[in-house]
């Protein structure tokens, strides 16, 4: 029996919810083209699944997450968003935020423009879909990042990640924030020549309690501002081909650099275009708005278009 869609997805039919069937839409986010930037599966009406049922359909799906929606249980929120990858649920998920909400607007689902409260593992989040002509792009404030140095951690990192001997980018250094590390190299060479030994890799994000590792570096591309690499071996995925939740605190954390550097210290909204997955031939495209007042961070926003690629039916046992 397949899942039977009402249009409002969020409260459950009397008669209609057959739920030994699941359909999921398939999605690249990051990208106009299917097959390229990150592909993630979309759960429109995930009210009455349970959280194993959750994580076995992401798991036979195999994108780097799934995005199951639901009706909210927190005050204020319009909805709700539980991200999971191949085998375990996650507390933050860009790329797979940008293609539900492309699906959900494109199913008449939600609408475009207005700002949509979400709840989800990491808090509140504030998501739009802004609508040109033809061109949809999602876009979705993240937690603001609060940055920590980790030199200490690097040195634990760089043998499994392989950078021992690459130059970082002295102007900023290693750090992490409450759920990734962030590494800058100097040379885009030494990016692409990067090659985990994934299983250390991934004991080591677990001991410091990370969810990953981005790698970046300034240097710049035809369309990018900065480029980067991601790795999250510990939570099942080797390589994430392109990642919002990761370019979003690289802008921020680029942006503190130039207010170091005395630039924008009375305010305004920083942007930049972040590439990913070039190297993996499935290039996406990231758009960061950071905004800052009296020198300080205080908004990071994530941005990116979508194309549906396929659908598919899971059956539950």
């Amino acid at each position: 029996m397949r899942l039977c869609h009402s249009r409002s997805h969020f409260s459950v039919p009397s008669s209609k919810v057959c739920m030994k069937s699941v359909e999921v839409f398939l999605v690249d986010a990051f990208t106009a083209e299917p097959g390229q930037g990150n592909r993630a599966g979309v759960v429109p009406g995930a009210w009455s699944l349970s959280t194993k049922e959750m994580q076995s359909i992401a798991a036979q799906i195999g994108a780097p997450e799934t995005a199951f929606f639901m009706k909210a249980t927190s005050p204020g929120a319009d909805i709700r968003l539980r991200w999971f990858s191949p085998s375990n649920e996650v507390s933050l998920c860009g790329h797979a935020t940008v293609a539900g909400f492309f699906q959900l607007t494109g199913l008449g689902i939600l609408p475009f423009g207005k700002p949509l409260m979400v709840e989800t593992k990491s808090g509140i989040l504030t998501v739009r879909v802004e609508k040109d002509g033809d061109v949809v792009v999602p876009w979705f404030t993240l937690p603001t990042p609060k940055f920590r140095r980790a030199a200490g951690i690097l040195r634990e990192l760089e043998g499994p990640l392989g950078t021992q001997k690459m130059p970082l980018d002295a102007e900023l250094g290693p750090v992490r924030d409450d759920y990734l590390m962030y590494v800058p190299l100097k040379r885009f060479a030494d990016l692409s020549k990067i090659s985990p030994e994934m299983d250390k890799l991934a004991e080591a994000l677990e001991r410091r309690k990370l969810g990953g590792v981005s790698v970046f570096t300034r240097a710049k591309s035809k369309d990018g501002d900065f480029r980067s690499r991601m790795f999250a071996p510990n939570i099942g995925i080797p390589e994430d081909p392109v990642t919002g939740s990761a370019n979003g605190p690289i802008g921020a954390y680029i942006t503190l650099a130039r207010l170091k550097k005395g630039r924008g210290k009375g305010g305004g909204t920083f942007k930049y275009m972040g590439a990913q997955g070039d190297l993996l031939g499935t290039p996406g495209r990231v758009r960061v708005r950071v905004k800052v007042e009296k020198g300080a961070l205080t908004e990071v926003t994530v941005g990116g278009r979508a194309v549906l690629s396929s659908r598919r039916v899971i059956d539950l046992p």
